[in-house]
C-alpha cells in the first residue's frame, strides 16, 4: 500500500512535466495566470501550496485506507 501512495504522489507531481506536451494542469495555469501581471512569485507560491494540499489529501486517504485494511488483517 505504501508503494502505491508513493506511485500516485509522484504521478501528480510528474503532471507539471505535461505542460511541455500543451496539456493545461495547474503549473501551466499558474504560469499563464502570472504573465499577464507578471506576478510570477505568487502564481507559483499558489501552485505550491495547491500541489502540497493535493499531495496531503492523498497521504492521508492512503494512510486511512492502509490503517482500515490492516484491522481486518489477521494476526
Amino acid at each position: 500500500m505504501p508503494s502505491i501512495c508513493n506511485i500516485t504522489v509522484n504521478l501528480i507531481k510528474g503532471t507539471s512535466l505535461a505542460f511541455l506536451m500543451t496539456v493545461k494542469d495547474i503549473t501551466a495555469i499558474g504560469k499563464i495566470a502570472a504573465s499577464y501581471g507578471y506576478n510570477y512569485i505568487e502564481a507559483y507560491l499558489d501552485v505550491f501550496f495547491v500541489y502540497i494540499i493535493i499531495c496531503t489529501v492523498i497521504q492521508l486517504a492512503y494512510r486511512f485506507a492502509e490503517q482500515h485494511i490492516g484491522a481486518f488483517r489477521a494476526v
